[in-house]
This record gives C-alpha cells, sequence and structure tokens, in this order.
C-alpha cells in the first residue's frame, strides 16, 4: 500500500510541474520523506517482520499446516471429532475459495479482452498469493526490506531494535547484532522484549570462541561498557529490582 502511494506521487509530480504548483510540490517532497514514519506502517512492518521469523525459524511447507491439526495421539475421543470437523469445514472452505479464485480468474479474463490498449499503458499488478509468499527461499532478506525504513525514519522506537536484533542474531551478523543491542541500550535498557535480547545477546557473545581478532576487540569492549564487566545474572536481578511491580518485566 505505501509503495503504492509512492508510485501514485510520480503523475502528482507532472502535474505540479506543468500546473507550477510548488507550494504542494514541496508538500509532497516532505511527505515522500516521511511516509514510512506513519504507525500503520510501523504496526505492518512490525507484523511482517514477525511473520518472515516465524517463516525462517518454521518453513512452509504444505504438509506443515495439516501437521499442526494432526497431532492426535493426545487427544480424546470428543476431541478427535472436534479436530475431524474442524478438517472438514477447511477443506469446504477451501473448496470455495477454488471455485471463487476460478470465478474471479474468469472475470479477470474477460475484462482483460475488453481493455488490452490499456494493460500496455503500465505493469500488470502482482497478484499476491499467500502460499507462494510462505515459500520465499529467503525470508530474513524479506524481513530487512521492512526493517530498513524503521531503521532509518523510526530509530527511537524500541521496537525497531529489538526486530533488528532478532533479524541479525539469525544471520549472526555480531556486528549488527551489538549495533542494535546499543542503539536500545540507549533508548531504554529496561523494555522487557530489550532485555530479553540484551541477555541472549550476552549469552551468546560469552559462548562465541572462534572470533576474528579485531571484531573480537570491538565486542568485548562495547559489551564492558554496556554491563560496566558485571556478571550476567547480577544484571537481570538488577533489572527485575527496578522493575519488580511490573509482570512483563517478570515474566521477561
Amino acid at each position: 500500500h505505501f509503495s503504492e502511494i509512492i508510485e501514485d506521487q510520480f503523475d502528482f509530480h507532472t502535474y505540479c510541474m506543468r500546473k507550477m504548483t510548488l507550494r504542494a510540490y514541496v508538500e509532497l517532497l516532505q511527505l515522500e520523506d516521511k511516509l514510512r514514519m506513519h504507525p500503520f506502517y510501523v504496526k505492518a512492518a512490525h507484523i511482517a517482520i514477525e511473520i518472515y521469523l516465524h517463516l525462517h525459524d518454521h518453513p512452509w511447507t504444505p504438509e506443515s499446516e495439516q501437521n499442526n491439526d494432526l497431532d492426535s495421539e493426545n487427544l480424546s475421543a470428543a476431541e478427535l471429532r472436534k479436530l475431524k470437523r474442524k478438517q472438514k469445514k477447511k477443506e469446504r472452505k477451501a473448496e470455495e475459495e477454488r471455485e471463487k479464485q476460478l470465478a474471479e480468474q474468469k472475470r479477470k479474463d474477460q475484462q482483460s479482452k475488453k481493455s488490452q490498449d490499456n494493460d500496455l499503458d503500465g505493469p500488470k499488478e502482482e497478484e499476491l498469493i499467500p502460499e507462494e509468499l510462505a515459500k520465499t527461499d529467503n525470508p530474513l532478506e524479506c524481513a530487512i526490506k521492512f526493517l530498513k525504513p524503521l531503521q532509518l525514519l523510526n530509530p527511537n522506537l524500541i521496537g525497531t531494535h529489538v526486530v533488528a536484533y532478532e533479524i541479525y542474531s539469525r544471520k549472526g551478523k555480531l556486528l549488527l547484532m551489538l549495533q542494535s543491542v546499543k542503539r536500545g541500550y540507549q533508548l531504554n535498557k529496561d523494555d522487557p522484549h530489550f532485555h530479553v535480547c540484551f541477555i541472549k545477546f550476552l549469552l551468546h557473545v560469552k559462548g562465541v570462541k572462534d572470533l576474528d581478532g579485531g571484531v573480537k576487540t570491538v565486542i568485548e569492549q562495547e559489551v564492558n561498557k554496556l554491563t560496566e564487566n558485571k556478571p550476567i545474572n547480577k544484571i537481570n536481578q538488577e533489572f527485575l529490582d527496578r522493575n519488580s511491580s511490573s509482570l512483563p518485566h517478570y515474566f521477561a
């Protein structure tokens, strides 16, 4: 949606230049600079990143969805009947969806015959098929596409650095993990989600042995600054003491 907004502004650019509506043109440029600062984009980007992280951890296959429902070894007879009804309902829904897609495709084919000339004016819009989107070969790279605007336009949101850490930790990018931790620490070291990332980072660094000399020096220096040479368990206990009345912090 936000990409479509940006693409639509090219037409407005031509209009502004032709009509010399410079004030509107300046407002357009300002809009382009901060479009992805909108809360709707931030929320959508976080959801997309979480989905791609899940796809990285649990790659999607046609069988994986069925296996979520077919773990019936420990189910009672009533639960099995309920599961079978649920599966039949899914099958009916899938059949209805296929029929709907066929009807929609037929309608589109009819329209395309009438508007072939118009189709030549611009690229054909790509159809979004959930199964195809879930089959991505590199979900982390897809997640980074949503992360970059967050880092550029929303660096003051702690959630930006939390999702950045989650992505780079899965890619094994130690320096980028450190960057995310440092930025998050400066913003709000007591955020429960960030604290989880911080502790995971410290444990990860502690367990890494084969670091390049330069990287090892940088990591050790920065970690010592962040931790003040305190052990991990003490850092965690101090975090709990500072937030003793908060359930989210307690369960972090």
